[in-house]
């Protein structure tokens, strides 16, 4: 990824959670975004359980 983003050409990243992640581990999430490299862009999607 280094030579993409060092040439601009990277976008940010996809990080898709599973359907069963709930904001009762959202610590979880914010213990892994801030171990996650500061230079690069993420993006986060949340994925709902259709019933």
């Amino acid at each position: 990824m280094k030579p993409l983003h060092d040439a601009n050409k990277l976008g940010p990243l996809l990080i898709q959670l599973p359907p069963s992640f709930d904001f009762g581990k959202f610590d979880r999430l914010v213990q892994f975004f801030e171990i996650l490299p500061k230079e690069y862009f993420f993006a986060i999607e949340f994925r709902k359980v259709l019933v």
